[in-house]
């Protein structure tokens, strides 16, 4: 189950000040529905998304994901989930093992076990 309860995300940008990216939002998608994100460019689907993998943190309110809290419990939210944003243009430009590695660092892997998890996958290439 996906739940989130008063969510929202605020970013300062230097010259506009703050920016609600993502204002108070309440829903729940049960195991099983199919949910759709609708909005317009800019309303903050995207960045939702993001809250909900633990790639960014939400300003106030809770999230959880497969009953793991996305602040609290970053690491079992990302270990029950699979996320990949549209946005791919850094990942032309990594090479297998660099793209390997910064997922590999999304999820928590750091210094050697990182190194053995990342050269063992690229052994099966």
């Amino acid at each position: 189950m996906v739940r989130t309860e008063s969510i929202s995300k605020s970013f300062h940008d230097a010259k506009r000040g703050t920016i609600e990216a993502v204002v108070d939002v309440s829903m729940e998608a049960r195991p099983g529905e199919i949910f759709g994100l609708l909005g317009v460019n800019g309303a903050g689907k995207t960045t939702l998304l993001r809250i909900l993998s633990t790639v960014l943190r939400p300003s106030k309110g809770v999230a959880q994901v497969a009953g793991f809290d996305v602040v609290r419990e970053p690491d079992r939210v990302r270990a029950s989930i699979g996320f990949m944003s549209t946005s791919t243009a850094l990942y032309g430009r990594l090479t297998a093992r660099e793209v390997l590695e910064y997922f590999g660092g999304l999820y928590g892997l750091k210094g050697q076990e990182l190194k053995s998890r990342v050269d063992a996958v690229i052994e099966q290439l």
